[in-house]
């Protein structure tokens, strides 16, 4: 309900940009393996991949999806509760890896089918088949946009010539040359990749091409109201306390609801951090529902333990 009426959700809700779709994709997921943890169903199973699936036709950023939920599913397999899948009850920590590994292998084939559809099972961007996107292009564009950042200056002609490829470029060639997934999604891929390898940005009186780690964290600090602020900081306290519950179903409760709340926006937000792309908070909206989640179960757990202190706290 809070989150509802956040500014910075306000704000860029109106946007027709798709963090908003992105943010309501990954807390999807987050809310799906949480439940797939506590019982593994075909249904939660099936919502996984489909939510993967969403995730990388929603927004490109959206590929970091498959591998959160597959380390929150290998956090589950490796705990020392047991988890109900159908027909059994699993003990074993390699019988629960093989659940965890079956679940993902799921997703990524639903994903890799959910992009093919998504662009009508056509390799091509357009039913002409022989109309291509230049690839040669993309590659020229990402060469300008890289060197700056390994080399420390604008490049030369001859720098973008004698360009060398890293992983990400090359594993787009690879995957474009061999047709492994439609042209049109995989030159958008590099696109967004090439547009945050250098971009303007300003901080603090200063401005980069290649932007701050710390950009997004100052960023959610000024933006953010105060109350949250404050908020956040006791709910993170209070969540750190429920990992220390001594009886084995309460701390499983509690562990493996810190964890799927904890790990997909701090792998997001690491991502981004990572990033040279400094360029508004709206690349980092996805990581607010979590929080405003937190602060309701820290508010659920501070009124059960503290039902006198409680209400003024609140």
């Amino acid at each position: 309900l809070f989150f509802a009426f956040d500014p910075n959700f306000l704000a860029h809700a109106s946007l027709v940009k798709n963090d908003v779709s992105i943010a309501l994709v990954t807390l999807a997921l987050a809310w799906t393996v949480w439940r797939a943890g506590r019982r593994l169903t075909f249904f939660n199973a099936i919502g996984i991949a489909l939510l993967c699936a969403a995730g990388v036709n929603v927004k490109f950023s959206g590929v970091l999806l498959g591998p959160i939920a597959a380390m929150l599913l290998l956090v589950r397999a490796l705990g020392p509760w047991a988890w109900d899948v159908p027909g059994r009850r699993l003990t074993a920590r390699w019988t629960k890896v093989s659940a965890a590994v079956c679940v993902c292998v799921l997703a990524a084939a639903v994903s890799y089918a959910g992009i093919w559809a998504c662009y009508g099972f056509r390799f091509a961007p357009t039913p002409d088949p022989s109309a291509r996107m230049n690839v040669r292009r993309m590659l020229t564009f990402t060469a300008v946009h890289d060197i700056p950042t390994r080399e420390g200056h604008a490049p030369a002609k001859h720098s973008v010539l004698h360009w060398q490829m890293g992983a990400v470029p090359r594993a787009v060639v690879a995957l474009e040359r061999n047709h492994v997934l439609p042209q049109a999604w995989l030159m958008g891929f590099l696109y967004t990749y090439q547009s945050t390898l250098a971009r303007s940005s300003f901080l603090l009186g200063f401005y980069s091409v290649t932007g701050w780690w710390y950009y997004f964290p100052l960023a959610m600090l000024y933006k953010s109201p105060i109350a949250l602020i404050i908020a956040a900081a006791l709910s993170v306290a209070i969540g750190f306390s429920v990992l220390r519950e001594k009886p084995l179903r309460a701390a499983f409760e509690g562990a493996w609801t810190f964890a799927c709340l904890l790990l997909p926006p701090a792998i997001y937000m690491a991502s981004a951090m990572h990033s040279n792309l400094n360029i508004g908070l709206r690349h980092v909206l996805l990581v607010y529902p979590f929080i405003y989640l937190g602060i309701g179960l820290a508010a659920k757990r501070l009124w059960r333990l503290r039902p006198q202190v409680a209400p003024r706290a609140i």
